[in-house]
């Protein structure tokens, strides 16, 4: 075996972060965020994946384009996924919703400001968000 070498910046290109995992109501899905880094343009790009949980099915992406998609959060009746967008050319940020089956993003909400959580109300008729500023 060769002995290791040492970290490159070309390297930094192959990094992949996976973070904020969540849970369907049932236990069966698990969404997650999937970072990485496009050394081209200078930015992360970050996608929400989703994977079955008795891992009978490869985790597979559930969003795509470019943009920073994170946050996900399931509907308390699991059939659909909340999350935060953030497009590469707008300084806004997005609240999409998106069926749990899949299909496409739908835009409820926008905000000048970068929202960093969000969450349903307990009927699922609602979403909350709080922004980096405090607004909630």
């Amino acid at each position: 075996m060769p002995p290791p070498r040492p970290m490159q910046a070309a390297d930094i290109g192959r990094l992949t972060a996976v973070g904020d995992p969540r849970l369907s109501p049932d236990a069966a899905t698990v969404a997650f965020t999937v970072a990485t880094i496009d050394l081209d343009a200078n930015e992360y790009q970050s996608s929400i994946w989703v994977a079955a949980v008795d891992g009978a099915d490869e985790a597979r992406p559930f969003t795509s384009g470019d943009h920073k998609d994170g946050a996900p959060r399931w509907s308390p009746d699991g059939r659909f996924l909340a999350f935060v967008r953030h497009d590469q050319d707008s300084a806004e940020t997005k609240v999409c919703v998106i069926p749990a089956g899949g299909g496409e993003a739908r835009t409820v909400a926008e905000w000048k400001d970068e929202v960093s959580e969000l969450a349903w109300s307990p009927d699922g008729s609602r979403l909350a968000t709080a922004s980096r500023d405090g607004t909630v």
